[in-house]
């Protein structure tokens, strides 16, 4: 990959996730994650956005994939693996606190310590 390749994924990147859209889907995934935490009752639950989870684990992957991408230039790693731990935190919101019977459930937390141990966050992976 070359350097202006990069600034070009890098500035795609950061061009969506400061849009308020993709701050509040991440905001409510989030609150949901706190709430069954909470053992709160889903009829008490704000709306959330029926296509939340959808959305963000398309956004956690291709966070994961740019940040894997760029992350191979030594000016960018920092910049990669902090993409990697935002696709991380979103597979944890998202899947954290879902039901055990989840079919999804252990793949996409185990994507999700496997996105922190990259990114150099061992504790939380």
């Amino acid at each position: 990959m070359e350097r202006e390749q990069a600034k070009q994924i890098l500035g795609e990147i950061q061009q969506l996730t400061s849009q308020p859209r993709f701050r509040n889907f991440v905001a409510q995934a989030h609150s949901r994650a706190i709430l069954r935490r909470l053992g709160a009752e889903p009829t008490q639950w704000p709306r959330y956005s029926p296509v939340l989870d959808e959305d963000l684990l398309y956004t956690a992957y291709l966070l994961f994939w740019q940040g894997l991408q760029i992350r191979g230039l030594p000016d960018f790693r920092v910049y990669g693996d902090d993409l990697i731990k935002q696709g991380a935190e979103i597979l944890e919101f998202l899947y954290s606190e879902a039901s055990a019977q989840s079919p999804e459930r252990t793949e996409q937390l185990f994507s999700a310590a496997l996105g922190y141990y990259i990114a150099g966050h061992y504790a939380r992976a």
